[in-house]
């Protein structure tokens, strides 16, 4: 798709495209938000990923999303508080 882009914006010019497919570009911090590193239940082997941030439907309200449960949280079992969410309570928190 980019070379018809190129070629119909610059129907005179050679184009040469360049890819780096070093394997460095995968490199991830340990906390980074992957989809691929969570459970679908709270806890377990998953680590614990940093809080992520999202605009709701308005383009103005800064919503973050915790990852973790908080260590005071009383509407969730004592055993999941401190814990990773899964991928289920992240959905059900984003009305999914």
């Amino acid at each position: 798709m980019a070379i018809l882009i190129f070629e119909s914006t610059f129907p005179n010019a050679q184009a040469l495209f360049l890819f780096d497919h070093a394997t460095s570009h995968t490199a991830d911090a340990l906390d980074a938000l992957r989809v691929s590193h969570m459970n679908m239940d709270p806890g377990g082997k998953q680590p614990h990923l940093r809080d992520g941030w999202y605009y709701k439907s308005n383009g103005v309200t800064l919503h973050i999303q915790r990852m973790t449960f908080d260590l005071d949280d009383l509407s969730v079992p004592e055993s999941w508080r401190g814990k990773p969410k899964g991928c289920t309570r992240v959905l059900q928190e984003q009305g999914l």
